[in-house]
């Protein structure tokens, strides 16, 4: 029995499925529909083990420089180079907000034959600063392995004074814990994605990609936020331990947050955020005085138009706890990320057989409190 080409078995499925979806399949080509299938995926897995050939690397390559406006046309490239605003423009579709502001991940994928290479590009997209969401405000640490080290401050004591000659040097207290920590994946799937649909309705790619990476986001700022390590979930801030705590008491939710602020200086840390449930900033954007009912929101505790309190940006989060406030040194607090997002479509089982795909999206990152002392929890109920 001859051997078919991958080629000639596509084509023969092809033929297959067109009969599926006419009701004109017999018995023995349904049989045949899936034999087919597993010989496909037999000879795919064959040439992916085998590697790219030589002519499918240098096409490859070849096309990934034309991508980044990196290669030159010679004499003899008929092909057609693109340009630096073509090329945003068709990663646009893979375009992600990584935390809002200025960073943004996309990942465009060339592939020939055996030939695989991404290309990652972080452009500078200008949005309102004075609306922060709480990804936004995190530095990021950009690793380039799964493992990572970081220094956690563990206490901190300066006790530096003025020495009189052959006096005592003061000692202060400074210790740091060196920890290994490892980037955590984040992803989830969506799967009955009509193959005729993303084919003949451009636009229901884009809108899945950015439903797929925006549920990234939101469940990765859940995670930076609430996570639960001792639950199998990410480290989040207000789980983190060391960190400071305003309990519940009678003033008010603004007053509080002060002394959540007054906290973090007398520790010589930067208040640079307060995140709040959006019911929350609500109530403080509305309250009124005692008395004269009068709006607080144009006295000295509010800025509504940069959103600040206190002089310190907030930030509303749909999935920060009600009655819980934070606030934080920003520089206390980074999110590790391997600075990569990726967006796939794929034919699991027999979906192919289906005119169906699969659609994957994946990222890794992991938070990391570097200086527990730089985070305090407020606690904005009632007192017990």
């Amino acid at each position: 029995m001859t051997t078919k080409t991958t080629e000639q078995l596509v084509t023969e499925a092809r033929t297959l499925v067109e009969k599926h979806h006419k009701g004109t399949l017999t018995i023995a080509e349904a049989e045949r529909m899936t034999a087919v299938s597993a010989e496909l995926k037999a000879a795919r897995d064959a040439k992916a083990a085998a590697g790219p050939t030589d002519a499918e690397r240098a096409e490859g390559e070849r096309f990934l420089r034309a991508l980044s406006g990196s290669g030159r046309k010679s004499g003899g490239d008929t092909g057609t180079r693109l340009t630096s605003a073509s090329f945003k423009s068709a990663a646009g579709e893979l375009a992600t907000k990584i935390a809002g502001g200025d960073r943004q991940i996309y990942t465009k994928t060339a592939t020939v034959g055996n030939f695989d290479g991404s290309l990652i590009g972080t452009p500078v997209v200008e949005l309102p600063a004075r609306v922060p969401n709480v990804l936004s405000a995190l530095p990021l640490t950009v690793v380039v392995d799964r493992f990572f080290d970081v220094m956690i401050q563990q206490s901190r004591t300066i006790r530096a004074g003025v020495v009189p000659e052959g006096g005592l040097k003061p000692e202060s207290d400074i210790a740091y814990e060196r920890r290994q920590l490892q980037l955590a994946v984040v992803a989830h799937t969506v799967s009955d994605v009509d193959e005729y649909v993303v084919q003949d309705v451009p636009l229901m790619q884009s809108l899945l990609n950015a439903e797929m990476v925006g549920g990234l986001w939101r469940t990765i700022e859940g995670q930076v936020l609430n996570g639960d390590e001792n639950a199998g979930e990410l480290p989040g801030i207000l789980n983190a331990s060391g960190i400071g705590l305003v309990a519940a008491s009678a003033a008010s939710p603004m007053l509080r947050l002060r002394e959540a602020i007054t906290l973090l200086e007398s520790t010589d840390q930067a208040p640079g955020l307060i995140v709040l449930s959006p019911s929350q900033w609500a109530g403080i954007e509305t309250a009124q005085a005692t008395g004269s009912g009068n709006f607080l929101l144009e006295g000295s505790p509010v800025n509504a138009a940069e959103r600040r309190l206190w002089g310190v940006p907030v930030a509303v989060s749909s999935v920060m706890p009600e009655n819980t406030g934070l606030v934080l040194d920003v520089t206390a607090v980074t999110l590790a990320t391997d600075n990569r997002v990726k967006v796939n479509l794929g034919q699991p089982g027999d979906d192919f057989n289906r005119n169906l795909y699969t659609m994957r999206a994946e990222t890794r990152v992991m938070p990391v409190v570097l200086r527990p002392a730089g985070v305090v929890k407020v606690d904005l109920g009632a007192a017990a």
